[in-house]
């Protein structure tokens, strides 16, 4: 949380929440192509959006992991 002083913790924190509108987009733009591989693939909606969305979280748990290295 912003303590007032601390304008480098605000900006991280700002990244922080853009990123996940980001990957949060990206999840809201696949959607469409889940639907489509559910059908194609005769797998479950549940199942294709499960997948879709794990590859959105692991790249972006993978970008987290680069910036702090």
């Amino acid at each position: 949380a912003y303590n007032g002083n601390d304008t480098e913790g605000l900006l991280k924190e700002i990244e922080d929440v853009y990123k996940k509108a980001q990957a949060f987009d990206e999840i809201l733009k696949g959607l469409p192509n889940a639907m489509q591989d559910a059908l194609k693939e005769d797998i479950g909606l549940d199942e294709a959006v499960g997948i879709m969305t794990g590859q959105v979280v692991y790249k972006y748990e993978e970008e987290q992991e680069n910036e702090e290295i």
